[in-house]
């Protein structure tokens, strides 16, 4: 990252020096995840990049299995990008560990994700800090050979969180999934997430008897600004 944020330019006009910033636990585990997606989804079309992404995820996973500590993140002085401070990288291991056996299929990451889903965190979040929804997805998504008790589970978390957040949506005259006090800076994100949340119980076929669908809609023509 550049050591502050830029000006109003386009990318390619931002041409400030660049710094690599210290570890975290956080970033190690959302990189070990995504490389693990990566090499899913490069198999098809470049195994030489898939192989180097594998790698990757495992050389990141080994590092947190040596560091199991929490490893949070702080702005070196002098520097003012968004910290986006976390207290914790439970979502996040978790996720790692969800990708990496939709990837290999290993029994010890399946292990890991059933140690890690006893702690605190919310297990159906989709956000850019809380990220447990997205090793739900992997898990549930993927083609390995999955233990019936944690996927129903994972089915289980997802309905609940799908029926909160549709209750909010029945309490608003907007038909949009936020409350009162939900408003507020950057909060499109959060009815984007919802929607998304409406439409993936709709795939799932969780509570068959719900417009899913319609749901979902509702939060986009919010988001385009249906009035």
């Amino acid at each position: 990252s550049t050591a502050h944020h830029a000006a109003f330019v386009m990318p390619e006009e931002d041409v400030n020096q660049l710094y690599l910033f210290p570890v975290s636990s956080m970033a190690t585990a959302d990189f070990a995840a995504v490389s693990a997606l990566g090499a899913r989804v490069y198999e098809k079309y470049d195994k030489a990049f898939a192989k180097k992404l594998k790698e990757a995820s495992l050389l990141s996973y080994a590092w947190l299995e040596k560091h199991p500590e929490f490893l949070g993140f702080k702005n070196p002085e002098g520097s003012g990008t968004g910290e986006y401070g976390e207290w914790n990288d439970y979502s996040n291991r978790f996720w790692a560990a969800a990708e990496l056996f939709a990837l290999t299929g290993e029994k010890k990451y399946e292990e890991d994700m059933e140690k890690l889903s006893k702690e605190e965190f919310p297990p159906m979040a989709l956000g850019y800090a809380e990220v447990g929804g997205f090793g739900i997805l992997a898990y549930l998504l993927c083609g390995q050979e999955k233990r019936k008790e944690l996927t129903d589970r994972y089915l289980e978390e997802l309905r609940q969180a799908a029926l909160r957040a549709l209750e909010i949506q029945k309490q608003s005259g907007y038909g949009v999934s936020m409350a009162s006090k939900e408003f507020g800076w950057g909060s499109n994100m959060l009815v984007g997430l919802r929607g998304m949340l409406f439409a993936i119980a709709d795939y799932f076929g969780v509570c068959p008897e719900v417009d899913w669908k319609a749901a979902s809609q509702a939060q986009l023509d919010y988001l385009m600004g249906i009035n």
